[in-house]
């Protein structure tokens, strides 16, 4: 069930991932305005997805856990306050 569920987190993130990076361009382009909520979106998407990695891998791999927890919280304090 756990390795289920990592492979299920693993595809969420790099495609909300590449989503989020995508919507970014365009809208640093200025191309994308109307996607604003949908950059939002996948980038949260994007981060609890990380967070959840992180929760399952907890065990396997702690220093790596705690890093990738610390980084979303990053992403998304960056994501709220920019």
């Amino acid at each position: 069930m756990q390795q289920t569920l990592t492979r299920i987190a693993i595809v969420t993130a790099r495609l909300a991932g590449t989503a989020a990076l995508i919507l970014g361009i365009l809208l640093w382009l200025g191309q994308g305005g109307a996607l604003l909520h949908a950059h939002m979106g996948t980038g949260a998407l994007l981060v609890l997805s990380l967070w959840l990695l992180s929760l399952l891998g907890l065990k396997a791999a702690p220093a790596l856990a705690v890093l990738g927890a610390t980084w979303g919280v990053v992403v998304l304090a960056l994501g709220v306050f920019q």
